[in-house]
């Protein structure tokens, strides 16, 4: 429900044993309550409220992954990475002229799409997240002229958005990590140096990189959640 909560499907069962008809319903409304108990005293019914003990359930979720690539989500998606640039570098910085391809993208959706889904196995098993953190990797290259970066939705939707193809700054490297959940940014560990043009590098030139595939991503993604919710680790 909108407010946090959860709400189970409603189960009347009716029940016919010596001419007396029961009925039972379980995990009713509130709405459904209020009317079952006005029929009651309309009704004649002799009315019995219990309360239950908590109890397990199973529950199954579903929905339509059709926005991982879609055009909407890749405007978002450019527009995290850039957004991001321009807090880690400065708004002077991202407002140069060599970022003006990805600013046109982000306000109109026109042009060359400047960020594309991906799905690297290897990537996603090296750097761990979990479904409440977002995440962007930016890396700034002189020798390749280009500014890319690496955005990760709830752990495990992967994109890879390229800020310019014409860049001629000095190189730079920066990660953020944002914890949704409080509401805070995370601190990063950093096992190498340079570690951000490493993971650029498995991402952009890896033949384990599936590229603007939905179903793949989808699956991988699906399980990546299912694993966070019973304590599993995807692999």
């Amino acid at each position: 429900m909108p407010d946090g909560s959860t709400q189970l499907k409603p189960v009347v069962t009716t029940i016919a044993k010596d001419g007396v008809k029961e009925i039972v319903g379980e995990h009713l409304t509130e709405r459904q309550k209020e009317e079952w108990r006005e029929k009651a005293k309309k009704g004649g019914w002799e009315l019995i409220e219990e309360t239950t003990p908590g109890r397990d359930a199973d529950g199954s979720f579903s929905g339509h992954l059709e926005f991982i690539d879609s055009p909407e989500i890749l405007r978002t998606v450019a527009k995290t990475a850039y957004t991001a640039l321009a807090l880690r570098m400065g708004v002077d910085f991202a407002m140069r002229d060599t970022f003006n391809d990805v600013r046109e993208f982000v306000r109109t959706g026109k042009g060359t799409p400047s960020a594309k889904l991906f799905l690297n196995e290897d990537f996603l098993a090296a750097c761990a997240q979990g479904p409440h953190q977002h995440s962007v990797v930016l890396v700034g290259r002189k020798d390749k002229g280009s500014v890319d970066a690496i955005v990760r939705l709830f752990g495990g939707l992967c994109y890879f958005v390229n800020l310019t193809g014409h860049y001629e700054g000095v190189d730079f490297f920066d990660t953020l990590v944002y914890d949704a959940q409080h509401g805070e940014i995370n601190k990063v560990l950093v096992v190498h140096e340079q570690a951000e043009f490493l993971q650029m590098d498995e991402v952009s030139g890896s033949e384990k990189t599936l590229w603007n595939d939905r179903v793949k991503s989808g699956v991988w993604f699906l399980k990546f959640l299912d694993n966070a919710i019973t304590g599993k680790r995807t692999g």
